[in-house]
């Protein structure tokens, strides 16, 4: 606690009492909802672009403070201080959060309260949701007090009936506009109850993503083939995109498993270089694992050199993004080429589907049924760049939707129901593949079978001919042989015979070689 001078008070008081007057109060009590949030101008805002004005002379300044609702949009190169006037009407003492408008939108944020007596009470100051995480991550909500449940966020304790005015230091983050000045007010104890409903939502996805994740890389182990590899990737970074993605009240990854708050490198924290990286490798992966699944290297090869350009600039835009300080960027001039660039190449891959799914890959209609959702919620991540409204906020501020209208937790609301259907859309080209294979090795078989019945009668038709060739040769061999024989016979007959010829010639010899029979009878 700080406590003013007397003559300060003094002043203080004139100066508290006039602006008061001019200044709308936000009535808190028992009807009030878990989450107030105050209209545009009831908060009033004083633009420091050198960033230097210290408490007291930001008292005496008071009057120099405007109306939310005429200040232009807040630039990264100011510190902001804006004041809002609380009026309690609990019956009891009740604490209460101070949430700056659009928490990631705001960074380095300080909160005062000032009560009616002059004392000035200094708030835990906070870095915004990419340098802290929520603390309350071990507690039970229905157990602790509201007072001994820690929270990121600047906790205050407003007695009955009583009037404080609320002041906060901020800048802000052109990558993520903010879209208000005015603080959120919460009810601490009623939050905590409902932050049990958003763990629920959030870890039922988590879930859902990291049983898809086991599935997939499952499938890996049993049919190592790219796609189903590029799949596995890519759950894989979705399923560290959703737990790093911050929300309402932390970032669950570094809540739950990694704590590392507030800790900075360069000009970016910790968790907000890893939170960016698992966002981009998400969309690369994806883009991956769709050119292996609808085959666009040989089917669009124009594409698919698309698809390289894009893939080379988000890896230019990580590097950027890590080196480079984007404060000073306006938000359009950064996220526009981002978003639209991944909205363009979904598109473009939405409609190489289709075509698939036309040339008869039928799996392909799996495909584009899981991008649908993904489609619908970058569409609504591009609005949220461009500051443009998106159909989520037409959702009521109550259950199931409250959480819906995060964009974070509705992107992954959208991975989830992708992830999921491309699951099936996996099984079904797996199976496919399997069947067309199975196809191909019958079709190989039958025509190796019928390769072999068509040899085995050549074979047979040519040893039928051989054999009567063979037949015909002997016969006509028997033939000449007979003749020969018979010419043989014919011959000797006319010769004398030997013993005639005994003892009368004895210098006289005969020689009988007959030429065909190869055989010499003398």
């Amino acid at each position: 606690m700080i406590k003013i001078t007397k003559a300060a008070f003094a002043l203080l008081l004139a100066v508290l009492t006039s602006f008061a007057a001019a200044q709308p109060v936000i009535d808190i009590g028992p009807e009030s909802p878990v989450i107030t949030v105050p209209p545009r101008q009831s908060a009033l805002v004083l633009e420091d672009p050198a960033g230097q004005l210290q408490f007291p002379e930001v008292l005496a300044a008071l009057l120099r403070f405007k109306s939310a609702a005429e200040m232009s949009p807040p630039n990264s190169l100011s510190a902001y201080w804006v004041v809002q006037t609380i009026r309690s009407h609990y019956a009891q003492e009740h604490v209460i959060r101070i949430v700056p408008s659009a928490g990631m939108g705001w960074h380095d944020i300080q909160v005062r309260v000032v009560d009616a007596s002059g004392q000035v009470s200094v708030l835990n100051n906070y870095a915004g949701l990419h340098g802290m995480h929520n603390r309350i991550a071990w507690q039970n909500p229905l157990k602790p007090s509201a007072e001994s449940a820690p929270s990121q966020y600047a906790t205050y304790t407003i007695r009955p009936g009583q009037t404080v005015r609320v002041f906060l230091r901020m800048f802000a983050d052109q990558r993520f506009p903010p879209k208000a000045f005015a603080p959120q007010i919460i009810d601490h104890q009623r939050y905590l109850e409902m932050r049990r409903l958003g763990l629920y939502i959030e870890g039922a996805l988590a879930g859902a993503i990291l049983a898809l994740a086991i599935f997939g890389w499952y499938t890996v182990a049993h049919t190592p083939n790219p796609t189903s590899i590029a799949y596995g990737v890519w759950i894989l970074f979705a399923l560290l995109s959703a737990l790093g993605q911050p929300v309402h009240d932390g970032q669950r990854l570094f809540e739950l498993f990694i704590d590392i708050s507030n800790v900075k490198t360069g000009h970016l924290y910790l968790t907000e270089i890893l939170s960016s990286f698992f966002n981009l490798a998400q969309s690369m992966t994806y883009v991956i694992f769709a050119r292996t699944f609808l085959e666009l290297k040989d089917r669009f090869p124009g594409f698919y050199k698309v698809t390289q350009a894009y893939l080379v600039f988000y890896t230019l835009v990580i590097g950027a993004r890590f080196l480079w300080d984007q404060h000073v960027i306006p938000a359009n001039v950064f996220w526009l080429p981002i978003g639209g660039s991944t909205w363009l190449v979904l598109l473009g891959i939405f409609v190489c589907a289709f075509i698939r799914m036309r040339e008869g890959f039928e799996v392909a209609r799996f495909f584009m049924i899981a991008m649908l959702p993904y489609l619908l919620f970058r569409t609504i991540f591009l609005f949220n760049a461009l500051v443009l409204p998106t159909p989520l906020a037409l959702l009521p501020d109550s259950g199931f939707f409250f959480f819906i209208k995060e964009p974070t937790t509705s992107q992954a609301f959208g991975i989830t129901l992708e992830a999921l259907i491309m699951a099936l859309a996996v099984v079904a080209r797996s199976r496919s593949l399997q069947e067309q294979l199975a196809i191909n090795v019958q079709e190989q078989k039958t025509l190796v079978e019928n390769q072999n019945r068509v040899l085995e009668a050549t074979v047979a038709e040519r040893t039928r001919e051989l054999a009567e060739q063979h037949q015909q040769l002997d016969h006509a061999h028997q033939v000449v042989v007979g003749s020969v024989n018979y010419a043989s016979r014919l011959q000797r007959s006319q010769l004398p015979r030997t013993q005639r010829l005994d003892g009368r010639f004895s210098s006289l010899g005969v020689v009988w070689e007959p030429r065909e029979i190869g055989r010499a009878h003398v």
